[in-house]
This record gives C-alpha cells, structure tokens and sequence, in this order.
C-alpha cells in the first residue's frame, strides 16, 4: 500500500529553508508547524522580501497541505529552518526542529517541498528521521525581458556578495592578488605578479581543500588560549628554523663543501648560532625552539587550570624540564661545534638536570597520593 494512498497514515508536509531567510527577513522562530501559523509567516516574508523564492515555495507548501487534506488524508505542515553559514551547522539546526515537529505531530511519512537543490540537499536528513513519501520542487517563473534579465541578475549577484561564504573567495582573494600586484610594482618587481597569483590561489585551495579555516575556527572557539599560545610557539620555530639555517648556510659559504662526517658539526652550528652575539652573553638557536615549547606549556596549563582540569601542574613540571634542557642541550651544541673540548661541563649539567628534574617528580608524586589519601 502506497504512502499517499487513502489510509490512515498521518503525513507531515516539510519545507525546508536551509539559510533561514524566513527567520532573518520576516523575524519568524522556526519550526513554524501549523497551516494557519505558515500562512502568516508566508504573508511577512512576502512582505519583506517580496522577490524571495522562498516566498512562493512557502505558499506551495500550503497548497500541497490543502490539496492533501481535500483528498481526505491526514496531515499537517511544517516549516525548518537551517543556518546563514550552512555546512554541519545547518544541517543539526534542521534535524533538531524536525524532532521538535514529530513530538507535536507524530507522523508516518513526509512529503518534501523545497525552492531549489540547496535545499534538497538536507533531503537524507529528514529521510533518517521518517520515510519520505514524496518531494516536489517550486521552481519561480521569470519574465524573459532583457530589462527583468537583468535586475534579476544584478539581484542574485548581490545576494552572492553578500553571503559570506561566497564573497570571501569572489571579493577577499582578488583583493588580496590587487594589494600584492601594487606592492610589487611599487617595488619594481611588477613581472613577479604571475607567481604571485599562482601563490594566492594554491594558498586559498589549500585552505579550502584541506578544511584548514574550519579547524582553525573551530580551535579558536573550543580554546582560545591554547589556539593563542600554538600560534606563538609556531612563530618562534618558524624564526628558530631561519635563524638555524641561516647559520648553517654561513658555515657551508665559509667551510666549502663539507663530507657526511662534518654533518653533526651542521647540526651543532644549527643549535649554536655561533655568531648571534646577544648584551653580554650569546643567543642559541636552543634557547629559541625551547622557548616555543615552553609557550605551549603554560597556555595549555592555563588552559587547564581554567577549565578546572585536574593536574594542571604537570604543565609546570614539563616547563622546568625544558628550561634545565636548555642549559644541557647548550652543552651539547658545543660539544658538536667542537669535539675536541672537554665533556666535564656537559657531565655536570646532566647530573643537575637528573637530579633536580627527579625531586621536582618525586614531590609532585607524594604531594598527589596525599591528595588523595586526604580525598
């Protein structure tokens, strides 16, 4: 037996508007469930925005609710709506309205009004929660007249540059290629724009491809800090691996071409920076990428510590280690700089590290089973 056969299947008539222009234009809390309630919220958003098409797909709604109902079947209409960003925000709006609908009218099969495919595409979002029995789509009839072709192109144009998931690509990336070309020609470099332009573009697809704006939206929102402090630690090893090689190439340009023996003197030259003097001591390529550690310690501690995370304090541990790190593995550095000078140095900050590193763990261990035993 057919879904829309005369039965007593209750059905539920779904119109989907997936950017909520009937939320942000009319000012209209969705889901609207209800023949009466959709038909006022068609009227105030054919009021504000007489030229929507969701205006026409809502009454069409209504129309298929009335053209149901005369055939003597039971069912009522409904009205979802999405999110202006769209994606997965939307889609969970939708799908939680829907539920809110079949708490009120608990129905058997749905039948699926949309103005368009944005909005179909939320169609196996309804089809988890109920079959559908039938989807009809409202396509608005345009006057062909060069003057209408026109307005209505202008009209859509505007809607697409006013939507911010559009107008990033169609309106940011070429005004970042404009204020790039201007600073190259300012510069005389005017023949690098095509490289310039090839650069943009590969950086927008692969923030685009690899989801990177989105996590990075998301890592902001879940922790501010901890999205904060890597920003910073990424910054410092960025400069550490300039500065590094820098220094490496400074060596090879002095020294000429170096066999595979000479490679551990590189790495020391990159952990050294032998000739970064800095006041009255000198600056080690060390002292910099341990910094960037140190920097992501205490924002994920503070982190922690806000969120009343427990052993908050382990952070702390691990920011003493790198400091004492930073005194031995300055050692170390010399040590591949020059071989020949004597280890007794390097000995003695191993066993201080140890040492101190050691008691720092053992106190914290008894301090935490005293917790608990007082717990």
């Amino acid at each position: 037996m057919g879904y829309l056969s005369k039965d007593r299947r209750r059905l539920l008539v779904v119109y989907v508007d997936e950017d909520d222009d009937i939320g942000r234009n009319a000012n209209v809390k969705t889901p609207i469930l209800g023949r009466q309630a959709n038909l006022e919220a068609a009227m105030q958003l054919a009021l504000a925005t007489p030229e929507d098409s969701d205006v026409n797909a809502l009454f069409a709604a209504v129309q298929v609710l009335d053209k149901l109902r005369g055939e003597g079947m039971e069912c009522e209409l409904v009205t979802l709506a999405g999110a202006l960003e769209g994606g997965v925000k939307a889609d969970l709006k939708v799908v939680k309205e829907l539920d809110e609908a079949l708490k009120a009218y608990p129905a058997d099969a749905a039948v699926v009004v949309s103005d368009g495919a944005a909005d179909e595409r939320v169609i196996p979002l309804i089809q988890s929660k109920l079959p559908i029995a039938s989807v009809r789509s409202v396509i608005v009839r345009q006057s062909r007249g060069l003057e209408e072709t026109y307005f209505l192109l202008v009209r859509y144009l505007k809607r697409v540059l006013e939507d911010p998931r559009s107008s990033a690509y169609l309106l940011g990336i070429p005004g970042v290629f404009m204020v790039a070309v201007a600073i190259l020609a300012s510069l005389g470099l005017a023949h690098y724009a095509g490289v310039m332009l090839l650069f943009i573009l590969g950086v927008a697809l692969v923030v685009k491809g690899f989801s990177i704006d989105r996590a990075l939206t998301s890592a902001w929102s879940s922790s501010p800090i901890m999205f904060t402090s890597a920003v910073m630690s990424l910054i410092t090893f960025i400069v550490a691996a300039y500065l590094g090689s820098t220094a490496v190439a400074s060596h090879l340009s002095a020294h000429g071409e170096v066999g595979l023996a000479e490679a551990p003197r590189l790495v020391g030259v990159f952990l050294a920076l032998p000739n970064m003097p800095l006041f009255l001591t000198r600056i080690y390529n060390v002292d910099i990428i341990m910094a960037g550690v140190i920097i992501l310690l205490v924002g994920r501690g503070v982190d922690k510590h806000l969120r009343g995370r427990p052993r908050a304090h382990h952070e702390a541990l691990s920011a003493v280690l790198c400091v004492l790190l930073i005194l031995l593995l300055r050692q170390v550095a010399d040590l591949l700089v020059n071989p020949l000078q004597t280890p007794l140095t390097f000995l003695l900050w191993m066993g201080v590290t140890v040492a101190v590193y050691s008691s720092l763990l053992a106190a914290s261990m008894l301090i935490e089973r005293w917790r608990k035993a007082r717990a």
